[in-house]
């Protein structure tokens, strides 16, 4: 069963929070629901959005309307980053998330089983980029 303990948060926390500071970031480390480590980053240096868009544009060959998908991922006041995806980044915004999610996933282990339905993890990991009544903010 997912358990993230106190122990666990206090031990990451600081150091999280420390690079966030280094990539000018204002972030904060909670827990959700005992199961889930999470990263809420409010506003810093790093345009995460506009990062990803561009990105995803780059990746994204097969869609029938380019600039409509473009313009919405443009468009977001906030989103989830997880750490499978990292690749949607490039330049500042992929080398914070992964040091951050290198920093959260120590003591992680996924001995799950989807064929069996049997789900053995560690933790969850999360990282939001500002959340949905408070939009990420770009600072200069």
């Amino acid at each position: 069963m997912a358990y993230v303990s106190k122990e666990d948060k206090d031990s990451k926390a600081p150091r999280l929070r420390a690079l966030a500071k280094q990539y000018g970031l204002t972030a904060t480390v909670a827990v959700r629901h005992h199961s889930t480590l999470q990263l809420n980053v409010s506003k810093g240096k790093i345009d995460f959005i506009t990062n990803h868009a561009d990105r995803v544009a780059e990746l994204n060959h097969w869609s029938a309307d380019k600039e409509k998908d473009y313009n919405q991922n443009k468009d977001r006041k906030y989103m989830q980053v997880s750490h499978h995806w990292t690749d949607h980044f490039d330049g500042n915004a992929k080398e914070f998330l992964d040091k951050a999610f290198e920093i959260m996933l120590e003591g992680y282990y996924n001995n799950s089983d989807a064929m069996i339905d049997y789900f053995d993890t560690a933790f969850y990991v999360d990282i939001n980029i500002g959340k949905w009544d408070r939009p990420y903010a770009v600072t200069a």
